[in-house]
């Protein structure tokens, strides 16, 4: 009788649990992985082109960046501690929203791993928290949905509702003081942004205030927008969180102007507090519409356009925004760096959470 030949044994299907933390269906579905490539390759595609119409366009503002070259060098360690420091109070916001919903990380690694997606946002335009949530899945067991919500409500509601609404305050003091002129536009957008995250921050979306069902019928969608919408409902509600991210983002503000100051101040020109307050809560608005890694170009239009309201020119706003960028991009990529070393590369060869 011919001898049956072996037949090969198939390839255990992926880990579900470790298919969702990197956001890949259970079975793996190469032609899904492929239209994710292609997608990012048509995002990067676009960033470029954007940023490219933006250098082309913003070229008649270059002529201070020779400045640059003699910044001093206790200015530019003094704006690098400034932004390490105003990365803490949202780190500390992240870790207290996951341990109201029930989920225990530390400080540190809380950190870090919130450096790791910003270091991933600067490289990758819109690229989300795909790395920092396949981490906290793994090692914490923490939902996709529910880091979600606390970086939604925590990190981005609360964000700029307290952006908006200071700097049209700091906007209309300075105009009733004759300290700056008032600028319909950005009173407009500051208004806006404030209203525009209020509105989902305060009014409960239908259905939120349920618990979810894992039994439920519908898909996997279904059931992540599902607990998404409940998390952030209940984190909307827990008032003395609340309190705590309007603090925490109050000092962040405040952190940054001295930073954006001292910007100023390391290309020769010396601009009030409060004024570099205005040009740096709008350089902030644009990241909620760049599309280019970072708000590179976005970010620092919004302070060519503040220069009005500085009393200065667009090339020395341009000057002092591009050092800025300079800084915190070199602290972006250090810890971000030390983030990946420390914690997310070694994610996968450590013990998985039970």
């Amino acid at each position: 009788m011919e001898a049956i030949p072996p037949q090969p044994t198939p390839e255990p299907a992926p880990d579900p649990a470790v298919a969702e933390a990197v956001g890949l269906p259970p079975v793996l579905d190469y032609a899904a992985v492929k239209r994710s490539r292609a997608r990012l390759w048509v995002r990067l595609a676009v960033a470029a082109v954007v940023l490219a119409v933006l250098v082309v366009a913003g070229r008649r503002y270059y002529g201070e960046l020779d400045r640059l070259k003699s910044a001093p060098a206790w200015v530019i360690v003094a704006m690098a501690a400034l932004y390490v420091v105003a990365r803490f109070p949202p780190a500390e916001l992240l870790r207290a929203a996951l341990a109201s919903l029930g989920h225990r990380v530390g400080r540190v690694e809380t950190f870090f791993v919130l450096m790791v997606q910003y270091y991933v946002n600067m490289l990758i335009p819109r690229a989300g928290i795909g790395a920092p949530a396949g981490y906290m899945k793994i090692r914490h067991g923490v939902p996709i949905s529910d880091l979600g919500a606390a970086q939604v409500v925590t990190l981005t509601l609360a964000q700029f509702v307290c952006l908006g609404v200071a700097a049209l305050i700091c906007q209309a003091a300075l105009a009733v003081t004759g300290a700056a002129r008032w600028d319909p536009i950005l009173a407009a957008v500051f208004a806006g942004v404030a209203l525009f995250n209020a509105v989902p921050l305060f009014v409960p979306l239908p259905g939120a205030g349920v618990a979810p069902n894992s039994a439920a019928p519908g898909g996997v969608m279904v059931r992540f927008l599902g607990r998404l919408s409940y998390a952030c409902r209940r984190l909307g509600r827990d008032r003395a969180l609340l309190a705590r991210a309007f603090a925490g983002h109050a000092i962040v503000l405040l952190l940054r102007t001295a930073r954006v100051q001292l910007s100023f101040r390391a290309v020769g020109v010396q601009v009030g507090f409060w004024q570099a307050f205005i040009a740096s809560a709008a350089a902030d608005v644009m990241f909620l519409v760049s599309i280019t890694p970072g708000a590179l170009g976005f970010r620092e239009g919004g302070m060519v356009y503040a220069a009005r309201v500085l009393g200065t020119t667009g090339d020395l706003a341009l000057a002092a925004a591009l050092l800025d960028r300079m800084i915190l991009t070199g602290c972006n990529l250090v810890l971000g760096q030390i983030g990946i070393w420390r914690y997310i590369g070694r994610a996968g060869v450590r013990p998985v959470a039970a």
